[in-house]
């Protein structure tokens, strides 16, 4: 082992080159990450160009659909459109 102040590095090679591999694949990981980013920003803006729907809506659409909560999501709204309805009552149309 070698000790620089509070880090300890393993003396055999065979160790550091495990370590040194993860932090590789871990590089590569980000790599992915960093692409597929890429990727869906380039589509959100491919849909709004093409089919002229605001980022802002691609973007809530989006969250929805990747997070798979839509449902929960449209329960929650009408809870609130019925607080909403309660509590302002001018507010909302009839």
């Amino acid at each position: 082992m070698i000790e620089h102040e509070d880090t300890i590095i393993p003396s055999d090679p065979e160790s550091r080159k495990k370590i040194a591999a993860v932090f590789k694949d871990m590089s590569n990981q980000l790599l992915k990450a960093e692409v597929a980013k890429e990727y869906v920003k380039e589509a959100k803006k491919s849909i709004k160009e093409e089919y002229n729907i605001p980022l802002s809506v691609i973007n809530k659409l989006f969250n929805l659909y990747h997070s798979k909560n839509a449902i929960d999501y449209f329960d929650g709204q009408r809870e609130l459109e019925i607080v909403f309805g309660i509590l302002f009552p001018e507010e909302v149309e009839d």
